[in-house]
């Protein structure tokens, strides 16, 4: 019986006009799926990098002193769409994994946790070495809807009826300042109830605490630079009015 059915088998194999596929193929085939894990995995570590430096810059050590509800800002501050990119991205890492060559061995667990650790590891040295700045800053300048998206916490900022108020910094005066905002209105700000307003200068996005007053005027009481977002501001440098 079994040499009938090793002819049958043999049989079909040739009337189907089946060959067996080369060794290099699946061998490239592990690799191209190591590669795209590995690839994944970096990419990854971009985004634990971007949500470390943009719940740093949150305003966290100003917060109750903005009428704002603590959850909103909470939420506002949590840069959920890269948590959103970070978890796709482990499934991928996790799905080229498990179709390698040994993937099979490791439980879906351990193969999720050791993605996410290498990620955060990745990220935390990322951020340590300062790219991410460098790349929020790029997507600030090139990304649609970085704004409403990938940093919401500007909106947050951008909002002078209820006192918060952010701008690209054109002109700096002993107790006043220039501004252009998100809409590319221009502002003035009175700084003369700031101490020290040291740490941001000409050309510098800057984050604003006060009260508004009629005719784009806003009262400042507390100023501080921008740190996520700064390249989202770069956008208005060309439509800057011209200096006087």
């Amino acid at each position: 019986m079994n040499n009938n059915f090793d002819q049958e088998v043999l049989g079909a194999i040739k009337d189907s006009k089946l060959t067996p596929k080369p060794r290099w193929q699946f061998i490239l085939k592990d690799y191209a799926l190591w590669v795209s894990a590995i690839a994944c995995l970096l990419i990854g570590g971009v985004f634990v990098s971007l949500v470390i430096f943009m719940s740093r810059f949150s305003g966290w050590e100003i917060y109750r002193r903005i009428d704002y509800g603590v959850m909103k800002f909470i939420l506002a501050g949590i840069p959920l769409f890269w948590i959103l990119l970070l978890i796709i991205f482990t499934l991928a890492v996790y799905f080229n994994f498990r179709h390698t060559k040994k993937g099979y061995r490791l439980s879906m667990p351990t193969v999720l946790f050791g993605v996410l650790f290498l990620s955060v590891m990745i990220g935390i040295f990322f951020n340590f070495m300062g790219f991410s700045p460098k790349i929020d800053n790029f997507l600030g300048r090139k990304a649609p809807f970085y704004d409403r998206v990938m940093n919401p916490h500007l909106r947050v900022w951008s909002s002078p009826d209820e006192g918060r108020l952010s701008g690209l910094i054109t002109s700096i005066e002993p107790d006043r300042m220039t501004i252009m905002d998100l809409k590319r209105d221009m502002w003035m700000v009175i700084t003369h109830d700031i101490e020290d307003h040291s740490r941001v200068k000409t050309g510098m996005p800057a984050l604003f605490l006060g009260k508004e007053l009629p005719d784009h005027v806003f009262n400042a009481s507390a100023i501080m630079p921008m740190e996520p977002g700064q390249g989202f501001f770069r956008r208005l440098e060309p439509r800057l009015p011209p200096m006087p």
